[in-house]
């Protein structure tokens, strides 16, 4: 039921497969031809149904079901007081399903032929499902407001952003998109695959969204309460506090940061219903000693008249505004650390500059041999070289590091980035002096060449007494590059490439996703390697640990682990150092399973020829080029050759994109013109004289009438893989065409003419191939059909020479 006591749902929502299989780039697209058929399947029974929450706070229903594949966990769940005025879905989804979306279906009491979705900065009216918009974006939530405005419900998400709208009652949020693939992109085939945790509600309401404040429900979901913990401390505000608050709910506070640059507090703030907001104010718990407009950049836009703790604004319809203010401090209030750095005797370098590069060989031991820094650098580059390659890892862009690194309030000190200087400790037990002072932690930045742990030995003498003293603290760091967070990720029959065109692959298997959790300091988009220089995308970092430091601290003795470098060491008084989030502020994978595979590929189509008896005798040959060839070579004056004058074309065979040519061959006008121009390839990668596929292809030609076929010679050139042919030749004496679609065991009215395989002569070069009749004729043909294999990168076909055995037309002449 909803608010007045209504049905929300004429019908149970259901989540529902829809087919998917669009003809250009599946993982972007989706097509009006997959959108408009009714769904191809429904989760449906039978289901394992459990009740896990039954209390005062919440009660939860899960229910649990498989469907194509897939295993679908739901928990139905609902709490009481405002958070009940939502029912939420929460899904644990491990998806295995092909050629498909799942959508969550919901007919609603409510009709319209318009929906309002949210945008962030505004909202947009769409209708229903047509050709040109079927699948529509929004964020956080939509809304379906019955025509009358007197009731509606509003579908919140907190992570999908898709939906359709078939009728005028009904909307379908996209949950995950899995689809067919034709004969490009196959990897994508399995997109989607493995595991997913997605959330969404619905929320009933009287009148429309905007009586409803559908915003602010969703953004309850999307942004939960977070607790933290600290220690017990005093303070002027109480057990209760809020640092700022706005006048009306019709805006909302959107960010509130610190600065960019200086100590002022960033409040952005936005109108949501579309709607200008008069005499808006935000009040403040501490007096504001400067205020003033700045834009979305935090660039000045004006000074505003200073207020005691208020802040007044007008705002327009969606229109953000964003504000600059210096806040005064509060008695008693928190100060900033107070660092020092520690001095470091450097001994390896961790950075090099691009213009160092490729003569950098990865870190370079320097000053902790003993030896003097050039003599230091030139001995460790060989020894290196091949490690640091192999191990695919280098050093740090120096070009990318500061002088000084902040985090969270605590400054560390770089060494030199330049002339190959030493700039990181490699950790062999050195024993650090630490400054005297009233410091109470320790921190230091590093990395590690993998994940690793180190043992610290801080130590001191007791306050009163002179008796020495040590703790120890293990530490583990992390390595320097490579993901710090992974979903479960396919594992694949294949290695990629990093830049790979083949596309294609068996999925065997999952990892498990993982999210490693030290704090970055650090961060930079690349690396460099040793051999290939700047690595985008190849990641680097600097993490900050620390530990508090007893009172009488004296020295801190490093672990006996080279793996461990230390760029910096600062000791602080920091006694703000204590608040801990009491729950996870980003995704937990701790004791994460495994994703089990599921799926069967199915066993591949046996090709159409399997088991036919050919009426030709093929025969091939690999020569450097054409005029060696000791077969006929390429004719202008073949029956086909447009030359001839008999009008033969060779055209695609192409329903709904199932066979479709390289968009580079040069189809004109429907024909590929360029198998029966008498102009072969000029060298070895001639693409302007050649026509090709990517995965299997079928063309064919008509001779117009009967002919008596002779022989069909067809010519190829390639620098490598595309040279070898791989193709059968069909023919039929048909008066209409027969049907293209030939399958195993199913040739219709087609005749088998040969079956053409030239890879055993080897890779590039010029590859031709003939088929004729024993007796001198093949038969009587009109139509001719070639279905070219699936070799991923298929032949260059640069011409096609159809002879006919009819004396006077075997070199052109016609022949009634």
């Amino acid at each position: 039921k909803q608010h007045g006591n209504l049905e929300m749902l004429s019908k149970p929502s259901r989540l529902i497969f829809t087919h998917e299989k669009p003809r250009e780039y599946p993982a972007w697209n989706m097509d009006w031809a997959d959108r408009k058929n009714p769904p191809m399947d429904v989760v449906q029974g039978p289901a394992e149904i459990r009740i896990i929450e039954r209390g005062p706070v919440r009660i939860a229903l899960e229910i649990e079901r498989q469907a194509r594949g897939s295993i679908i966990k739901q928990t139905i769940r609902l709490a009481p007081g405002d958070a009940g005025q939502r029912i939420e879905f929460v899904n644990e989804l491990d998806w295995q399903s092909t050629g498909c979306a799942l959508k969550a279906s919901f007919p609603f009491t409510a009709s319209n032929p318009m929906a309002t979705y949210n945008w962030g900065m505004g909202i947009i009216e769409r209708g229903n499902n047509e050709p040109t918009k079927f699948e529509v974006p929004s964020h956080e939530w939509i809304d379906l407001t019955d025509k009358s405005g007197e009731f509606g419900v509003s579908i919140l998400e907190d992570c999908k952003f898709g939906s359709d709208k078939p009728s005028d009652n009904e909307l379908r949020l996209t949950l995950l998109y899995t689809p067919a693939v034709r004969k490009s992109f196959l990897d994508q085939h399995s997109q989607d695959w493995g595991r997913h945790d997605i959330t969404y509600a619905l929320y009933g309401h009287t009148g429309d969204w905007r009586k409803a404040k559908s915003e602010w429900q969703a953004r309850r979901l999307n942004q939960p309460l977070i607790p933290f913990q600290t220690k017990a401390h005093p303070g002027e505000f109480g057990r209760q506090h809020s640092v700022l608050s706005v006048s009306t709910d019709q805006v909302d506070i959107r960010a509130v940061k610190l600065a960019e640059r200086g100590d002022e507090m960033i409040v952005r703030l936005q109108e949501l219903t579309g709607r200008p907001a008069e005499k808006v104010s935000v009040s403040f718990k501490l007096p504001v000693r400067s205020l003033r407009e700045v834009d979305g950049q935090e660039r000045p836009i004006g000074e505003l008249e200073e207020t005691d703790r208020t802040l007044m604004c007008d705002l327009g319809a969606y229109s953000p505004r964003t504000f600059a203010l210096g806040l005064a401090l509060p008695r008693g209030g928190l100060s900033r650390p107070i660092t020092y750095p520690v001095a470091l005797e450097y001994d390896i370098d961790i950075a090099s500059r691009d213009n160092e590069m490729p003569k950098r060989t990865g870190l370079n031991p320097v000053a902790s041999r003993g030896k003097p820094l050039k003599a230091a650098i030139e001995l460790a580059a060989g020894a290196l070289l091949a490690t640091m390659a192999s191990a695919g890892a280098g050093t740090l862009p120096a070009d990318m590091l500061p002088s000084k690194v902040v985090s969270e309030g605590i400054e560390f000190d770089m060494g030199p980035t330049t002339g190959q200087q030493a700039n990181a400790v490699e950790c062999c037990g050195q024993v650090i002096d630490l400054p005297a002072g009233d410091f109470d932690h320790l921190y230091f930045l590093a990395m590690a060449d993998e994940d690793t742990l180190g043992d610290f030995v801080v130590g001191g003498q007791a306050t009163e007494v002179e008796v020495p003293w040590t703790k120890l603290v293990e530490i583990g760091v992390q390595h320097w590059t490579g993901f710090i967070g992974q979903w479960d990720d396919r594992v694949w029959d294949r290695q990629f490439e990093e830049i790979d065109f083949r596309c294609e692959g068996k999925v065997v298997g999952f990892k498990t996703g993982y999210i490693k959790r030290d704090p970055i300091a650090w961060f930079c988009t690349h690396r460099h390697h040793p051999f290939k220089g700047n690595e985008a995308y190849q990641f680097s970092y600097l993490f900050k640990y620390g530990f508090e430091l007893p009172p009488g601290a004296k020295q801190v003795t490093l672990p006996r682990n080279r793996k461990i470098k230390i760029a910096a060491i600062t000791v602080a008084k920091n006694p703000n150092d204590c608040v801990r989030p009491a729950a996870p502020l980003y995704d937990d994978f701790t004791g994460r399973k495994p994703v089990e595979l599921r799926y069967k590929y199915p066993e591949p189509p046996p090709p159409v020829f399997e088991g036919v008896k050919a009426n030709g005798v093929v025969t091939s040959e690999r020569q450097d080029s054409f005029e060696k060839l000791k077969m006929e070579p390429p004719s202008k004056n073949d029956y086909a050759d447009q030359a001839s004058g008999h009008g033969v074309a060779f055209r695609p065979i192409d329903p709904e994109g199932k066979y479709p040519p390289n968009s580079s061959s040069g189809l004109k006008d429907g024909d590929f013109v360029r198998l029966n121009d008498g102009e072969v390839a000029q060298n070895h990668d001639d693409a302007g004289r050649c026509v090709w596929y990517d995965n299997e292809g079928r063309f064919f030609c008509d001779l117009g009438r009967s002919v008596n076929v002779g022989q069909v010679n067809t010519y190829s050139w390639h620098r490598s893989n595309r040279a070898p042919q791989y193709f059968s030749l069909w023919g039929s004496n048909e008066e209409k065409m027969p049907p293209a679609e030939i399958t195993h065991k199913r040739q219709g009215d087609w005749t088998l003419l040969g079956v053409v395989k030239t890879d055993e002569l080897g890779q590039g070069g010029v590859h031709s191939s003939s088929i004729s009749g024993s007796g001198g004729s093949l038969g009587e043909y009109r139509w001719l059909m070639w279905i070219a294999e699936d070799v991923g990168e298929g032949t260059f076909f640069t011409e096609i020479d159809i002879h006919a055995s009819d004396a006077d037309s075997s070199r052109g002449a016609a022949t009634e």
